[in-house]
């Protein structure tokens, strides 16, 4: 009977020996299951942030959704993909489950703010800008979020028209108002003695100036807009008066707008009035053709 109790403890010992060891054993194996789930996510986002977008696509973004090995960032990087290869209704889809799951990630709603972009989604777009740079984002992503915006306020007013009134007022001293001499009397190397005629002489004023102006840009059908601008302002001396100078003038032209093509044509006619009187005057007509950039830079 002791003999067999012997052989029972020296069983157990064993046992526990080797409980370690397996335990170390599946550590291991977990620990390299874990890196070799995350090395295509790491793959994926190297290749999508060195621009090679369509190989990455291909290579990483094919598992199904429900697929056990599809981590979350898969959404994100394969998202991105899909819009830089012109996928973008598919890209909208995939960043939109990623931050669904990540909502406090500001880098993953700018992606979605881009991929809202070219989808089309203008609305949803400048929410998702606006709420990023409402976050006091570095410079250079904000100079970025600035570029989108603005292509977004083009976009828009080629559908929904933009008008645009400014005034400006202000005033000031000026030294020589009439850009005179500083003497009546000067002398001059071969007509000896002149005297200027006060109008040339140097005179000091306050001024005051003044400008006002308006412009419609008004989208007549898909790719066609009329616009219109009318402006006016002056600088006005109190002690020259003579030396007031007022310009005006008014355009009026349309333009047509294919793909990334756009097409201008305007008449501009502007006067200069010194003192009162038109002292110049011109017109003009323009044609102007544009190549917008490239998708990826607004």
């Amino acid at each position: 009977m002791e003999q067999g109790s012997d052989r029972d403890s020296l069983a157990q010992r064993s046992a526990r020996r080797r409980h370690p060891a397996i335990t170390a054993i599946a550590l291991c194996l977990g620990g390299i299951a874990t890196t070799a789930a995350a090395a295509p996510v790491d793959d994926l986002r190297i290749a999508v942030e060195a621009g090679d977008s369509a190989a990455a696509y291909a290579r990483f973004c094919a598992l199904p959704i429900d697929a056990p090995e599809r981590a979350p960032e898969f959404d994100l990087w394969c998202g991105v993909a899909a819009v830089d290869i012109g996928h973008s209704g598919e890209g909208v889809l995939a960043l939109e489950r990623y931050t669904l799951q990540f909502p406090d990630d500001p880098r993953a709603r700018l992606k979605l703010a881009r991929a809202y972009f070219y989808a089309g989604d203008d609305v949803r777009s400048r929410e998702e800008f606006e709420s990023v740079a409402r976050g006091k984002p570095p410079a250079e992503v904000q100079a970025g979020i600035d570029r989108y915006l603005a292509a977004l306020s083009e976009r828009e007013a080629r559908y929904r028209g933009r008008r645009l009134t400014f005034v400006e007022i202000g005033g000031g001293y000026d030294s020589n108002a009439n850009a005179g001499v500083a003497a009546g009397d000067i002398g001059l190397p071969v007509l000896g003695p002149v005297t200027v005629d006060d109008f040339g002489v140097r005179k000091e004023s306050a001024f005051g100036w003044l400008a006002a102006g308006a412009e419609i840009h008004h989208p007549l059908s898909p790719g066609w807009t009329i616009n219109g601008s009318v402006y006016g302002g002056g600088t006005f001396y109190a002690s020259a008066s003579e030396f007031n100078l007022a310009n005006y003038g008014a355009a009026l032209g349309a333009s047509y707008r294919a793909d990334r093509d756009e097409y201008s044509l305007a008449y501009a006619h502007g006067e200069i009035a010194l003192d009162g009187s038109r002292y110049r005057w011109t017109d003009g007509v323009g044609l102007e053709w544009r190549l917008n950039g490239d998708r990826a830079q607004p």
